[in-house]
């Protein structure tokens, strides 16, 4: 828990959007930590969940498992997302990030079509106007600019377990769907 802590606070320098919260589990102070923790079955102590934001609206959690297992380290950092973050620190606008499907064919497809067409994208958005707003404000010193790259990960990729299961939980239907499919990932 320290150690996902040092990955969270203080708020202005952290890497991780999340936010950690402890729970007693002999003595529940909120119903509903009491309705998560029955409902997850065979959780071994100390343990920990990890779930959307309320505005979602995604009651299911997103992982749970042993705060000593390896899960809490792939929740924390992977491969996938140190590129994100070095291109993203790079300058680039956005990362469109594929999971593939595992059909060679569709794949190489979609990637094709997204090489393509990414490139046109530079030059048919504009970038927004800056305000003096808090959303507006750039927290790395390079130029804002319309850069876009693609970056493609497989769905068998055991270090990216816990980024492509944030991912496919986002939407109730997209842990079914069996086609490559394409997030993109903003920067600021």
């Amino acid at each position: 828990l320290k150690r996902l802590s040092e990955h969270v606070e203080p708020h202005d320098s952290r890497p991780l959007n999340l936010s950690i919260r402890t729970v007693d589990t002999h003595a529940f102070e909120n119903p509903a930590d009491r309705e998560l923790f029955q409902a997850i079955k065979n959780s071994e102590l100390p343990s920990f969940t990890v779930q959307y934001p309320k505005p979602l609206r995604l009651e299911t959690p997103l992982q749970t498992g042993s705060i000593n297992g390896p899960a809490l380290a792939q929740l924390v950092d992977s491969p996938v997302r140190q590129e994100l973050v070095r291109r993203l620190a790079d300058g680039q606008t956005a990362v469109w990030l594929m999971l593939d499907s595992g059909l060679e064919e569709q794949d190489a497809a979609a990637a094709d079509l997204l090489e393509k067409e990414l490139p046109a994208l530079t030059q048919k958005l504009k970038l927004p106007e800056l305000t003096e707003s808090p959303e507006d404000i750039l927290r790395g010193a390079l130029p804002l600019r319309l850069s876009f790259s693609l970056l493609r990960v497989s769905r068998q990729d055991e270090a990216e377990q816990a980024l492509m299961a944030m991912l496919l939980g986002s939407e109730p239907d997209l842990a079914t769907e069996n086609a490559p499919l394409v997030f993109p990932v903003f920067g600021r």
